[in-house]
């Protein structure tokens, strides 16, 4: 979560100048990468939660 909040935030920093733009590809890299983590650990949180009911 912390890399895809700073991705975002470098995101955000380029798009009104404030960081050079060399930096834009792997940042939205980073930022993808931190979402997908993000999105796999409250899957398998969803599924250890539920092999532990049945």
């Amino acid at each position: 979560m912390i890399g895809a909040t700073l991705s975002y935030q470098e995101l955000e920093a380029i798009e009104k100048g404030l960081a050079p733009p060399a930096g834009k590809p792997l940042a939205q890299i980073g930022y993808y990468l931190g979402m997908a983590n993000m999105i796999l650990y409250a899957i398998g949180i969803c599924l250890i939660f539920l092999l532990t009911i049945l």
